[in-house]
C-alpha cells in the first residue's frame, strides 16, 4: 500500500515538474523582460539594425514631414535622403533606444490593464514615438543645407509613430499576464520543490529513472510550449492586413525580437532536460550492467589437503592406484 502510494505521488510530482518548469520560464520572461523597462528597452533596441524597421521609420518620418505645411515645400526625395542618412547612422541606435523606453509604459498598460499613467487604445497597439527622430532629421536636413528645413515643426507627442505590435486580443490576456507576473518567483520555487519531492518520494532503486523522467518530461513540455508559440506567431503575422499601419514584415521582425529571450530559454530547457535525462538513463544502465557482470565471490577458506593412504596389515601404506 505504501509502495503504491509513493509511486502515485512521485508520478504526480513528475507531471507537475514537467508543467511547472516551462510555465515558470514564461512567467520569469514576462516579469523580467516584458514588464521590466531596462530589459524591454535593451531587447527592442536590437531592431535598430533591422533594415525592415529602418525602412518603416524612414517612411513614417518622411511622410509626416512632407505632410506638414512647412515641410511640404521640400521635395520628398530630398527629405527621404536626409532621414535615410540619419536612420542608417550610429545615431539612430540612441534615438531608437530612447523611443522604445518612452513606449514601454504603454506596452505595460496594454498587457496588464494598468491605466494610471497611460490611456489605452482598443486595437491593442504598441507604437514607438518618432518625435525625436523627426527633430534629428530636421537637424540633418539643415546640416545638408536644404532650404526650408528650419521651418519643419516639432512633432507633437504621439502624432508620429511606428507600430510594432497590433493585437486586440492582448487586452483579453491581461489577467493571465498579471497572474504570471505576480506569481513568477513562486512558480520557480514550486518547480524546484516538486522536482526534489519527485526524486525523494520515488522508491529506492527507481530514483535514477525518476531523474531521467524529469529531464525528458521538461524537454517534452518545453517543445510543446515552443510549438504553441510558433503557431500563435504564424496566425498573428498572417492576420496582419497590408493596408493597416503595421506591415507583416515589421510585425514578424518585432515579434521575433520581443520573444527571442523566451525562445532561447525554452530551447535551453529542452537541451538541459535531454542532457539530464540521457545522463541519468546511461548511468542507471551502466550500473545495472555492472551488477550483472559481478562474479561470484571466491571463498577465502583454503582447500583441505588430501588424506594420506591408509596402511595395510603389514604397517605399510597401500597405494590406492591400481597396478597395471
Amino acid at each position: 500500500m505504501v509502495t503504491s502510494l509513493r509511486r502515485f505521488l512521485s508520478g504526480l510530482l513528475l507531471v507537475a515538474v514537467a508543467v511547472l518548469v516551462p510555465t515558470a520560464i514564461v512567467a520569469e520572461y514576462i516579469r523580467g523582460v516584458v514588464l521590466e523597462t531596462d530589459s524591454y528597452t535593451r531587447t527592442m533596441t536590437e531592431l535598430a539594425d533591422d533594415p525592415t524597421i529602418q525602412d518603416a521609420v524612414i517612411d513614417r518620418t518622411t511622410g509626416w514631414i512632407v505632410s506638414t505645411p512647412q515641410g511640404s515645400s521640400i521635395p520628398e526625395p530630398v527629405v527621404r535622403h536626409g532621414v535615410d542618412s540619419l536612420v542608417r547612422s550610429e545615431r539612430f541606435h540612441d534615438l531608437w533606444w530612447r523611443a522604445n523606453r518612452a513606449a514601454h509604459p504603454a506596452a505595460v498598460a496594454l498587457l496588464t490593464g494598468d491605466t494610471r499613467f497611460v490611456q489605452l487604445d482598443d486595437d491593442g497597439t504598441i507604437a514607438v514615438p518618432l518625435g525625436d527622430i523627426v527633430a534629428e532629421s530636421r537637424d540633418e536636413l539643415i546640416a545638408q543645407g536644404v532650404a526650408g528645413a528650419r521651418m519643419i515643426p516639432e512633432a507633437p507627442a504621439g502624432d508620429v509613430t511606428v507600430v510594432l505590435v497590433q493585437a486586440p486580443e492582448l487586452g483579453k490576456a491581461q489577467t493571465v499576464v498579471r497572474w504570471l507576473n505576480d506569481w513568477a518567483q513562486l512558480l520557480t520555487g514550486l518547480a524546484g520543490l516538486a522536482m526534489t519531492g519527485a526524486v525523494l518520494i520515488a522508491i529506492r532503486g527507481t530514483r535514477r529513472r525518476a531523474i531521467a523522467s524529469i529531464g525528458f518530461g521538461v524537454a517534452l513540455m518545453s517543445v510543446v510550449f515552443l510549438a504553441v508559440g510558433f503557431l500563435f506567431r504564424r496566425i498573428y503575422v498572417q492576420d496582419v492586413r497590408g493596408g493597416s499601419s503595421l506591415t507583416r514584415d515589421v510585425a514578424s521582425a518585432a515579434v521575433d525580437v520581443l520573444v527571442g529571450p523566451l525562445v532561447f530559454d525554452l530551447w535551453l530547457a529542452v537541451a538541459l532536460g535531454i542532457a539530464v535525462g540521457l545522463i541519468a538513463w546511461l548511468v542507471g544502465k551502466t550500473f545495472r550492467r555492472k551488477q550483472s557482470w559481478t562474479p561470484e565471490p571466491v571463498s577465502s577458506t583454503p582447500a583441505e589437503p588430501p588424506s594420506p593412504p591408509a596402511p595395510d596389515g603389514d604397517g605399510e601404506s597401500k597405494d590406492p592406484s591400481p597396478t597395471p
